[in-house]
């Protein structure tokens, strides 16, 4: 299938990728074919500039905004849905002004969330969260990617689990990430 189309498209332009290289380039780039032979093109004319060797972080590197640009863009809706099935917490406490902490946690993951892998805007999403400021939205934003640096523990339905394992989780159930 595709790591076969993207052998062919490396063959012709001399190259050849190491396997993890073409897994990274085949599982991100999927829109269509003209998108591999162009993210072929920029790994050869990279590789022809820089001293990296070409592996997949030098793959990630020098490809990040097609990959980026073809990340999916889910809703707030579904992110609500998948912060409740993963979090063991109701649509309405993640909306209330609840400060039990496995809630508040859950609605900072959803926050987080919501601004990773939507298109909403910072007010927006305070809304949607029940009727939050812009500002508690930055500061859900700060106190999840400070808990990600030390991969900290949080309650997820009544059980301790690293911050890391929850957002594994819940980008698995979005199928993001």
């Amino acid at each position: 299938g595709r790591i076969e189309i993207l052998r062919q498209l490396a063959v012709q332009r001399g190259m050849s990728l190491a396997p993890g290289v073409e897994r990274l380039v085949a599982e991100r780039i999927v829109r269509d074919v003209r998108l591999l032979s162009g993210a072929i093109n920029r790994l050869k004319a990279a590789s022809l500039v820089s001293d990296e060797s070409l592996d997949g972080a030098f793959a990630e590197k020098y490809l990040a905004d097609l990959i980026h640009a073809q990340s999916p863009v889910v809703s707030l809706a579904r992110i609500e849905q998948a912060v409740c099935e993963v979090c063991g917490v109701d649509a309405n406490e993640l909306k209330s002004n609840k400060r039990i902490k496995r809630i508040s946690t859950a609605r900072m993951l959803a926050m987080w969330l919501s601004r990773k892998y939507t298109s909403a805007g910072l007010a927006e999403i305070g809304k949607y969260y029940g009727g939050r400021s812009h500002s508690t939205v930055v500061a859900a934003e700060k106190k999840i990617n400070g808990l990600l640096q030390s991969d900290a523990a949080v309650e997820l339905r009544s059980r301790q689990t690293s911050i890391s394992s929850a957002v594994g989780r819940l980008q698995n159930t979005l199928d993001v990430g």
